[in-house]
């Protein structure tokens, strides 16, 4: 007997956010997307997909995952989309981020990855306003924290994913981008990205996203103790391979101290640091 899908309005629902109206304008078009609200954000959206141009900076990305989120109890999968400025990346070249942090002392995000991404990913420091001094080791945007924080509030933050193509680098400049190019940029992506989400959704329409960390619940912890233990297993889950975790977990006698011990030691030789991520590198222009 064939299966019988859900209804769609009961479905999930995809939630893609993105600053610029040229950054989504590619996913508009191919869901054929009206405009249903205007203000205090555009809003165009199906059943099943909803986009949200929330506007430039951090502010107005916290602000419009809010207001999205107050909407309806209805389960959302969030997925910011948009560009982002990398010493050496390529211009057009899309990738997922792993990690993100708000500024070099800003607090870091790290989203498990339960979804199937082949292509690359790299981790993202969000500054204030636009910058032309790219940091070393990741790309640099402006809401990508801002939008980890706020959507974290209303999904677990396996989630919560964004995905940034880059816009500009050494070679070529901020200076050279508009609406148009932008859009350009974005198009080659759409399918990509649908189908990450789609997985996301998939995840969502479980009872309970299973995790790492749950190897380790049996383990008396505080829940300062359990948070900083969750943390620790979702980066290493996502950064390395997933044995290491297995292991740990089956030697007996554990504390929840000695636990955390060796979860900051593992996390510390393959997580990246992004609180020490420095903005002195190479200024193009």
């Amino acid at each position: 007997m064939p299966v019988t899908q859900p209804p769609s309005s009961t479905l999930p629902l995809i939630t893609l956010i993105a600053a610029l109206s040229c950054e989504v304008r590619p996913w508009i078009d191919a869901h054929r997307l009206k405009k249903t609200i205007a203000k205090p954000f555009d809003c165009y959206r199906s059943e099943s997909l909803e986009i949200i141009v929330a506007g430039i900076g951090a502010e107005a990305m916290a602000t419009a995952v809010g207001w999205a989120g107050g909407q309806s109890d209805r389960s959302r999968v969030w997925l910011n989309i948009g560009t982002a400025g990398h010493a050496s990346r390529a211009v057009g070249e899309v990738f997922l981020v792993h990690g993100c942090a708000a500024g070099e002392q800003g607090r870091a995000h790290y989203p498990p990855l339960i979804a199937k991404w082949s292509g690359a990913s790299d981790a993202v420091l969000s500054v204030p306003a636009p910058s032309s001094d790219y940091p070393i080791g990741a790309a640099v945007d402006m809401e990508a924290a801002a939008f980890y924080s706020a959507a974290m509030r209303f999904a677990p933050s396996e989630l919560v994913q964004s995905i940034k193509v880059v816009s500009d680098n050494q070679s070529e400049g901020i200076e050279h981008l508009n609406a148009s190019r932008i859009t350009e940029l974005m198009t080659p992506h759409v399918a990509c990205v649908d189908r990450f989400s789609e997985q996301l959704r998939d995840v969502a329409m479980q009872s309970m996203v299973a995790t790492p960390a749950q190897c380790f619940t049996d383990i008396r912890a505080t829940v300062s103790q359990r948070r900083q233990i969750e943390q620790l297993v979702n980066q290493i889950s996502y950064m390395s391979d997933t044995d290491v975790l297995h292991d740990l977990s089956q030697k007996t006698s554990l504390t929840a101290k000695a636990l955390l011990r060796e979860l900051n030691a593992i996390a510390a030789d393959i997580v990246p640091q992004l609180a020490a991520l420095s903005l002195e590198g190479t200024k193009h222009g």
